[in-house]
């Protein structure tokens, strides 16, 4: 169907007819409807494509090309694209009928994945309240730190990412997602990531109520942190009364190679938020799990027990989604297997490293990977190409590389979102040795033609140019 098919002044759009729409009329509609700069920037670099179909690592278009996801929606797909467990578990739910959604009474469902994400957790968390999405879970953990500990301050890491919403912004260390939405939450303060001293000394004062950290900071830029510091935060959150909250919506649900993060580690936070793949990559699902003594002492009362509510919290889909997931994850063995790919993927990509001065860095854990660039290593102008880097956006250098991996080997990767240099690499967790050897041999090949900086930039500005004339 084209755009001129379409009497969008009179007529609805049937799903139908929005499942046929061509690419000119729905980037069309796209901008004039959602976010025209969005359509402005990634039309001319050539990353759209109409997908039709998806399975497992794999997108088809609609002209039956077939590409390879390494993107996987920032880890929401950690069992790929329409598990076939996650859709069978699904279709039942539906063929049955059961009630989407009924708030005054209790879900067998909802309870059902409470009890099995606890019996995944070490004790003491063991009661999960559920929302939609990782940020909501963010907001639900503030209200419940600030009230159990009767403190009003919190702290969280420089470059870290948290969410969208109010509260959860107002812990986001990232500043050009923060700063344009100031003033926010108040009483909010941000420390470097990785390092304990400056931690200490704030939370010496015994003002915060939490610390709030990713394990591994996943939009920052792949931060891993030090392997004794999560384990000296939790000591130091305990000896000042400080809840320690990890927000392992990146990093949980089997992302760095075990079910939780924090189980590197050996330590347990007082709160844990997860999101993104506990519903499988195919219904929104968050939780905001705690001890049954924090719950009981902010929500344990008549008066308090719905104190904090969401209208689709714990609705049906999501919870069968979860439950899917979690037998899933279990039952092939994921984490394993993202363990043992991981390790090869990062060997591999260390490998090309010392082969490329353009790679400056391989960082990550399990298959939560980032992969820094220095350009300035190919140009003979280096400190001039250094400022220059430095006053052109990371987004349009790594632009560029994801273009090229889509355009030269179907391998779909995003773009930087921040002023970093780095490409992030998320394939879903039982991605196969052919598939991450795929990958190695296009990278490989990408990094061999990439020209200086300038050269990038001189076509990528040629490819805007070309887009608007």
């Amino acid at each position: 169907m084209s755009k001129s098919e379409l009497n969008i002044n009179k007529n609805l759009i049937s799903i139908d007819q929005a499942l046929g729409l061509q690419k000119e009329a729905y980037l069309d509609l796209y901008a004039k409807h959602i976010n025209s700069f969005f359509v402005e920037t990634v039309v001319p670099l050539q990353l759209v494509r109409k997908y039709v179909r998806a399975q497992g690592i794999y997108l088809w278009d609609d002209e039956g090309n077939k590409y390879y996801d390494f993107f996987n929606s920032y880890g929401c797909l950690n069992l790929g694209h329409n598990h076939p467990g996650i859709m069978s578990a699904l279709q039942q739910a539906l063929e049955q009928q059961i009630p989407m959604m009924h708030q005054l009474v209790p879900s067998p469902l909802a309870a059902a994945l409470a009890y099995n994400l606890a019996a995944l957790l070490p004790d003491p968390l063991a009661v999960a309240y559920f929302q939609n999405s990782g940020s909501e879970a963010v907001e639900a953990s503030i209200k419940l730190a600030r009230n159990y500990t009767g403190r009003k301050y919190l702290l969280a890491a420089e470059d870290s990412y948290h969410g969208m919403t109010l509260g959860a912004l107002s812990l986001t260390g990232l500043s050009n997602y923060r700063v344009p939405f100031e003033p926010l939450l108040p009483f909010v303060e941000h420390i470097p990531f990785g390092d304990i001293e400056p931690l200490e000394k704030a939370l010496k004062t015994k003002k915060y109520a939490a610390v709030y950290l990713e394990p591994i900071q996943g939009r920052g830029g792949i931060n891993v942190p030090p392997e004794d510091y999560l384990p000296e935060v939790g000591k130091l959150c305990n000896r000042y009364g400080t809840l320690l909250v990890l927000d392992e919506v990146q990093t949980g649900m089997g992302r760095t190679g075990k079910m939780f993060a924090f189980e590197h580690y050996n330590i347990v936070p007082g709160i844990l938020i997860i999101s993104k793949s506990l519903g499988g990559g195919v219904m929104p699902i968050s939780a905001c799990i705690t001890s049954k003594k924090i719950w009981r002492s902010v929500y344990g009362s008549l008066k308090k027990f719905l104190l904090h509510s969401s209208t689709f919290s714990g609705n049906s889909l999501a919870c069968v989604s979860g439950l899917a997931t979690i037998s899933i994850m279990t039952g092939e063995k994921t984490c394993e297997n993202c363990s043992r790919q991981g390790r090869y993927f990062i060997a591999e990509l260390l490998r090309l490293k010392e082969k490329y001065k353009v790679i400056s860095e391989i960082k990550g854990k399990g298959l939560m990977i980032g992969i820094n660039f220095d350009f300035s290593s190919r140009d003979p102008l280096n400190n001039l190409t250094k400022h220059l880097s430095k006053a052109v956006s990371a987004k349009v250098v790594t632009s560029y590389i994801a273009s090229r991996l889509l355009n030269e080997y179907n391998i779909i990767v995003p773009a930087s979102l921040t002023d970093k240099n780095i490409i992030r690499v998320f394939p879903p967790l039982n991605v196969t040795k052919d598939e991450i050897d795929y990958f190695i041999a296009s990278f490989d090949s990408l990094c061999a033609s990439l020209g200086s900086y300038s050269h990038i930039l001189k076509e990528t500005a040629i490819k805007f140019l070309k887009s608007y004339i």
